[in-house]
């Protein structure tokens, strides 16, 4: 789950401004002097991720609030595997998963030195209540203004509540704690404590040491400390439940495959995703059927390149993971117009496969492609004759 995130050499097999703010509704002043009067003071609640944030209009005579970091969770929805791994049923559910941040840092020099923004021991939940909803989030310290071109997230512990429907027979998590086999994994050294009663459900944390990553930003993240800043955790799953081991003892892990995707320095307003084919292959042994997945970019209102992925399940065209970097130019539209040069981290280590190409979208949900190619680290032809299509989608505020 958490490797599946990592960029470079971090991921073998395998990311309105959203901040949840509470809605402060409505404040009222009683002043009794001769008359009795009544001032409202408030604005209304946010809560749409696609839609940009609106400055605050705050009358009277109360301050602004200061401007705050956050690190928050975008939740990206679910996404179908046509196989899987392991063993999953109808029925199952990943209802819950929280990862301890033990830290999150940026740099302005791509990582000669690092400034500290958040440190603590907080849980950030990831599973939101829908597809482009907000999980959760952790509130930090706003660092010097300056521009940051990466950032390095530090996680441990994990926590994840997690239903398996086995036949006629459910299982659920419990309230208790295990031990990792290695960090930011959701496999443990023992059996996961299963029951078979609801009234048991909870989460089960998968106890590790902290686990590092490093991720440059394809667009810079700019710094004023007059606005709030979001530093995003873009999360997508397949949407399958998988579990290793045999039930109802000896289960050792459970998941929904590629469960995160990126982090990005602030939370995107668009999406463009293009098809990634490869044909059948008869002839190699054993055959290739014809696969595919999902290359996925995430702009902001600009067009501005925050990040992206290639969605890698088990039967992916290609196995390409998260974006190693990439820049968009020619934008126009809102980003709707634009050619893309970007690359995404395969494997084995240190190879990745680069996409470049045009879109078109206009102002509907699909458009014209063209100049697609997919070529290979060396720059050699693409490995299994993968192709991109020419068509795709843009999601939109």
């Amino acid at each position: 789950m958490w490797q599946s995130l990592l960029p470079p050499v971090r991921y073998k097999n395998g990311g309105a401004t959203v901040e949840s703010r509470p809605n402060r509704g409505w404040r009222k002043v009683g002043i009794m002097v001769l008359l009795a009067g009544v001032l409202l003071l408030g604005y209304g609640g946010k809560g749409c991720p696609w839609s940009k944030d609106k400055d605050d209009v705050v009358t009277g005579s109360s301050a602004p609030a200061a401007p705050s970091l956050n690190l928050t969770a975008l939740d990206l929805g679910k996404v179908v595997s046509l196989t899987k791994n392991f063993p999953g049923d109808t029925g199952s559910s990943m209802e819950g998963y929280k990862v301890k941040v033990d830290k999150l840092e940026l740099t302005t020099d791509a990582g000669a030195t690092w400034v500290t923004v958040y440190s603590g021991n907080e849980y950030l939940e990831t599973v939101g209540t829908g597809t482009d909803s907000v999980a959760g989030a952790l509130t930090g310290t706003m660092p010097s203004p300056g521009i940051y071109t990466g950032c390095k997230l530090t996680i441990s512990n994990s926590k994840v509540k997690v239903k398996i429907v086995s036949g006629a027979t459910t299982y659920y998590t419990t309230a208790q704690t295990v031990e990792s086999v290695s960090p930011g994994t959701l496999e443990s050294t023992t059996p996961w404590p299963l029951s078979t009663s609801s009234a048991d459900y909870d989460y089960i944390t998968i106890s590790s040491t902290g686990d590092s990553t490093i991720t440059d930003f394809p667009t810079p993240l700019t710094i004023t400390g007059n606005s709030d800043v979001n530093i995003v955790w873009a999360c997508e799953r397949c949407g399958i439940v998988t579990y290793n081991g045999t039930l109802p003892d000896n289960v050792i892990s459970s998941n929904e495959e590629d469960i995160v995707h990126g982090i990005l320095p602030a939370m995107p307003s668009k999406q463009i995703k293009l098809a990634l084919t490869a044909p059948a292959d008869p002839a190699h042994m054993p055959p290739y059927p014809a696969l595919s997945n999902t290359i996925t970019l995430l702009l902001d209102d600009s067009g501005n390149l925050l990040g992206g992925y290639c969605y890698s399940p088990s039967d992916r065209a290609l196995d390409a993971a998260d974006l190693k970097g990439g820049s968009l130019s020619n934008v126009s539209n809102g980003g709707n117009t634009a050619a893309f040069d970007v690359s995404f981290w395969g494997w084995p280590e240190p190879a990745y496969f680069r996409f470049t190409g045009n879109y078109d979208c206009g102002t509907s949900t699909s458009g014209t492609y063209s100049g697609l190619a997919v070529t290979g680290w060396d720059g050699a032809t693409t490995e299994y004759g993968c192709t991109l299509d020419q068509t795709g989608s843009v999601t939109s505020k």
